[in-house]
């Protein structure tokens, strides 16, 4: 049986996909369409402060990479508004492409930032929160001295977690709460040292 594309990461590899998706406004409708459903282009217009015109035209540059799609029609459409849904579970820079590395950098920092904002909103509010979620919140930093083997196996493990750990975009659980995954890997010395 074939995976369900929305378990799947959009894998970008090429380096004008990678450009397209370095713009403010389609990184604002990508992560509302990340939370879940589907938007009109008036409802993403709404997202990212643009006109529905204009939106519609980052959609279909979205859409012409793979990075969202159209829906699938249902019951409560009446057809008449195109509604756009992420077109897989997250993003994966796999290789980062030759030539997108300002662009690379830009998502890079576009998330790292909503990351940050998020731990900082956690930390600042968890006294209200329960036992549990308290108690199983994870930050963990840690420096290594790792070979290639060691670095790819590493690698491999870390995205395999991350991906047992997602469930479905539509699946969830009655009692879940939505919680941020982030596992980055990258040398931070020269390979002269």
């Amino acid at each position: 049986m074939p995976a369900d594309p929305d378990e799947e990461p959009v894998r970008l590899t090429d380096a004008r996909a990678i450009r397209a998706l370095a713009h403010p406004a389609r990184l604002a409708v990508l992560d509302a369409l990340n939370r879940g459903g589907t938007l009109t282009a008036t409802e993403a217009a709404e997202v990212a402060g643009l006109s529905p015109s204009a939106m519609s035209y980052h959609l279909r540059a979205l859409a012409k990479w793979g990075i969202v799609r159209e829906a699938d029609l249902d019951e409560s459409s009446d057809g008449r508004e195109r509604r756009w849904r992420r077109a897989g579970a997250g993003l994966q820079f796999d290789p980062p492409a030759h030539g997108a590395e300002a662009a690379t950098a830009f998502i890079a920092t576009h998330y790292l930032d909503e990351t940050r904002a998020q731990l900082t909103h956690w930390l600042t509010h968890q006294a209200g929160e329960s036992d549990f979620w308290r108690e199983k919140s994870v930050m963990t930093y840690r420096e290594a001295w790792l070979t290639e083997e060691q670095a790819t196996d590493l690698g491999r493990t870390g995205a395999d977690l991350v991906e047992h750990a997602a469930p479905r975009r539509d699946d969830r659980p009655p009692g879940a709460r939505r919680v941020r995954m982030t596992f980055l890997m990258f040398p931070v010395d020269s390979p002269e040292d």
